[in-house]
């Protein structure tokens, strides 16, 4: 039976806000897409057609961004995070500081929006050594921006499972049986 009154109204609401903000999520995903493929391959306009049609073709994209979960967002903290990485990677002469501190706060925001989030803090240690072997030119400048991305990262996000930790003895309290009441 439906839910009646003031509270089912709410819920309805709440639901299609919920939505709404999924969509403003996966419009970004696309954009961020688009910034990528600039960033990679300036002008090539192939690659980022590709690229969007890769996405649109994930059917999985569209269930993700259906329901109302947390992953939504590690999907949009991910690719704008991708996004910026790209950015000081490849351009490391035009504002890598910038971009440094905004890859902090995404990876700080990921960090936060689901645990399994930090699955991308050692990709982005990986190619900080990558860098570092290769002798990519300015790779001093890319292997500090990503390191500070990181330490920015942390203080961010860092407060919580610490939190975690200090309460229940674990950085991944999440999956613990519930308590009982009495």
């Amino acid at each position: 039976a439906p839910i009646a009154g003031v509270y089912g109204e709410c819920l309805r609401l709440a639901g299609k806000t919920a939505q709404f903000l999924n969509f403003l999520l996966s419009l970004g995903v696309t954009f961020l897409y688009l910034k990528i493929g600039e960033v990679v391959r300036p002008g090539n306009r192939f690659w980022r057609a590709s690229a969007l049609l890769l996405l649109g073709s994930m059917t999985v994209y569209y269930k993700t961004f259906a329901q109302v979960r947390g992953e939504p967002y590690v999907v949009m903290f991910t690719v704008w995070a991708l996004y910026l990485v790209a950015r000081i990677v490849m351009r490391p002469d035009q504002g890598a500081t910038r971009a440094a501190i905004g890859l902090g706060v995404i990876l700080g925001l990921l960090g936060l929006s689901r645990q399994w989030g930090f699955m991308l803090f050692p990709a982005i240690v990986v190619l900080m050594i990558l860098v570092w072997a290769l002798g990519q030119p300015d790779w001093s400048r890319t292997v500090k921006a990503l390191a500070a991305s990181l330490v920015i990262a942390v203080a961010i996000c860092g407060w919580f499972y610490v939190g975690l930790f200090a309460r229940y003895g674990s950085f991944t309290a999440f999956n613990r049986a519930p308590r009982p009441l009495a």
